[in-house]
């Protein structure tokens, strides 16, 4: 019987050695940039803080990733209706037209009460 010899584990690195953490890190933004995206600090109010642990929470994931869906879920919103409203660009007040529509269609008042809430 032969003596086998253990195998590495895992894929084989890319250049001689495998990358540290750091350079995994910076591929990473450089691939991202790449494809337009663009980073922003956020600093949060605390009471902005509780209401992204709390959806955090009822997502079942991390503060981090609970910002991010609301913030992607906000700007794909706002972009939709910005695309509608693209229509009173050459309108004389079409820019206060437009503030007053986006105004009344992603702040709406809050019913008083829970009975009026209606389904995205």
């Amino acid at each position: 019987m032969t003596p086998t010899t253990p195998r590495k584990v895992g894929r084989k690195p890319i250049g001689e050695r495998a990358m540290t953490n750091q350079e995994k890190q910076q591929k990473r933004i450089k691939a991202l940039k790449d494809q337009g995206y663009h980073p922003f600090l956020m600093w949060l109010r605390p009471e902005h803080l509780a209401v992204v642990k709390e959806l955090a929470d009822l997502e079942g994931t991390t503060p981090a990733t609970a910002l991010k869906n609301l913030n992607e879920a906000w700007l794909t919103r706002t972009n939709e209706l910005l695309n509608h409203l693209r229509m009173f660009d050459n309108v004389k007040g079409g820019k206060q037209t437009k503030r007053t529509v986006i105004d009344a269609c992603l702040v709406p008042p809050l019913p008083d009460r829970v009975e009026d809430l209606q389904p995205l």
